[in-house]
């Protein structure tokens, strides 16, 4: 991503840099003195790759830059704009003052939309699962407990990719929800769009899906839209996906279960025997042992087991 900064506001400026250089993405960053130069320069991401973002007028900056910078720019204000989901040209508004990360999350979502998708190649994804008998807070913080170790002790990629009916967790607010709705648009009509656009990265390097808490939107979508989210995660590069199904085990939740190497199965330490217990019921006697970790909820000491540096390296066969 490449973005030329045209910002009078030198506190928020310093904040965009600061997050921007701590960011996993390859992301270049002209920084320009005021509008007149971005006029001299006239970026566009289709001609150079640059898109402006700027805290200038929209008024003001596009009577000086011209209308195809200002169809290229992102303009920082005290609100947002409610664009229509398929809009695929700017000029596009933000607020300046969401968290800079959210912001910096929105911006290449827009830059995803104006510059197509990125040219990925097929790479090899570890897929593990983490499934439960009740549970789901559990199985979340499993599935962040083993993304952070994964990232921590092997400084590999990771993405969890949730397949709850729930999301209790969400990465925004309903300005994300519009987001979402407009990625969903361009997946469906078979339009282009980069895949960072999908996904934002925490505080410990883990990334998940730019999605709010609520009713997961994954649970209803037709299978073009699964096969390009799924050629996306593919683009993006991720060297292992954990899926979160908790206890959703819907058709498609197990048929991604079946289709991971490593599972991990969180229960009560009424329901120890898989064979016995919701994997046999689900994945059949035979399947269910395959790849299969079983932990009890309240076991502290077969969770650490898990979460040590030998094991992480063993689940990952490093």
């Amino acid at each position: 991503m490449k973005l030329s900064l045209i910002i009078r506001d030198q506190e928020f400026l310093n904040a965009f840099l600061e997050i921007a250089g701590r960011s996993s993405q390859d992301i270049t960053i002209e920084i320009l003195t005021g509008i007149e130069q971005g006029a001299e320069y006239r970026h566009s991401v289709k001609k150079d790759g640059f898109m402006y973002v700027t805290d200038y007028d929209r008024k003001e900056f596009i009577s000086i830059c011209g209308q195809e910078a200002g169809e290229n720019g992102v303009f920082l204000g005290e609100e947002g704009d409610e664009q229509d989901n398929s809009r695929e040209f700017g000029p596009f508004s933000m607020f300046k003052y969401e968290r800079t990360d959210h912001l910096l999350a929105d911006i290449r979502f827009i830059y995803g939309v104006l510059s197509g998708e990125e040219q990925g190649q097929d790479v090899e994804i570890s897929r593990m699962s983490v499934f439960c008998d009740g549970d789901e807070i559990a199985g979340l913080d499993f599935c962040n407990g083993l993304a952070r170790q994964i990232v921590y002790l092997c400084g590999c990629s990771v993405l969890v990719f949730p397949l709850t009916h729930i999301i209790r967790e969400g990465m925004g607010n309903q300005g994300v929800s519009q987001n979402f709705k407009r990625m969903m648009y361009h997946i469906s009509s078979g339009k282009a769009i980069s895949a960072s656009a999908f996904f934002i990265e925490d505080e410990y390097g883990v990334h998940h899906f730019r999605i709010p808490g609520g009713t997961n939107p994954f649970c209803d979508m037709s299978a073009r839209e699964i096969l390009g989210v799924t050629k996306c995660i593919s683009d993006r590069k991720f060297d292992v996906v954990i899926f979160h199904i908790g206890a959703s085990c819907t058709k498609q939740a197990v048929n991604v279960i079946r289709s991971c190497g490593r599972r991990f199965w969180l229960h009560s330490s009424g329901e120890s025997d898989p064979a016995d217990g919701l994997p046999g019921r689900i994945l059949g006697e035979k399947e269910c042992s395959k790849g299969l970790v079983s932990l009890d909820y309240k076991d502290l000491q077969g969770y650490r087991e898990i979460m040590s540096e030998e094991s992480i390296r063993e689940i990952l066969s490093i």
